[in-house]
């Protein structure tokens, strides 16, 4: 699997400092899959493929599926802040809650209607620590804190994804692929 150049990643980021308006894009080609964990070398997916709200999002073996695929969406005046569309289910990545506590569970919810800045519990942003891998912060209640995370770095598939203190450890390395 190659990820994609965390130059094309870097240049989102400054067209969205740019203020320019950027229109959402498919994290991973259509032939290839999505948000893909380094250390396990697996890919983040609703459970079983659902396309409910609330569904639990887990690690599955990358393959070329529409539940692998995310759109990953500029937030409006939020410089490197993006939300990811499930191409699949049409729902977003979210942490519920109002606070991101260690272990809290990542979900799919509905995404905030188009156009309109979505909540904090959809946005998301690459750490400092660099491209590719990196960590992918949430920004939940203006938070920096949390990342998301594989509970104790687990290679298994269907593994569900939380948020945890960001620590830069391998469980917490993603990368956007494209096959």
């Amino acid at each position: 699997m190659k990820p994609k150049s965390w130059l094309s990643v870097a240049f989102l980021a400054a067209v969205a400092v740019a203020g320019l308006v950027v229109v959402e894009r498919p994290v991973g080609a259509a032939s290839g899959p999505g948000l893909v964990n380094s250390h396990a070398d697996l890919c983040a997916q609703p459970v079983g493929g659902a396309t409910d709200a609330t569904a639990p999002i887990v690690l599955e073996p990358c393959a070329d599926i529409a539940e692998q695929h995310w759109f990953q969406i500029p937030v409006p005046g939020q410089a490197g802040q993006f939300s990811f569309r499930n191409a699949k289910s049409g729902l977003c990545l979210e942490v519920p809650g109002s606070t991101p506590a260690d272990g809290t569970r990542v979900i799919q919810w509905p995404c905030v209607p188009d156009g309109q800045v979505p909540i904090s519990n959809e946005r998301w942003t690459f750490s400092q620590f660099g491209f590719p891998p990196a960590p992918m912060v949430s920004r939940l209640g203006g938070s920096s804190s949390t990342c998301l995370d594989v509970p104790g770095g687990s290679t298994q598939p269907g593994t569900a994804l939380q948020v945890f203190t960001c620590n830069g450890t391998a469980a917490q390395q993603w990368e956007i692929g494209n096959g």
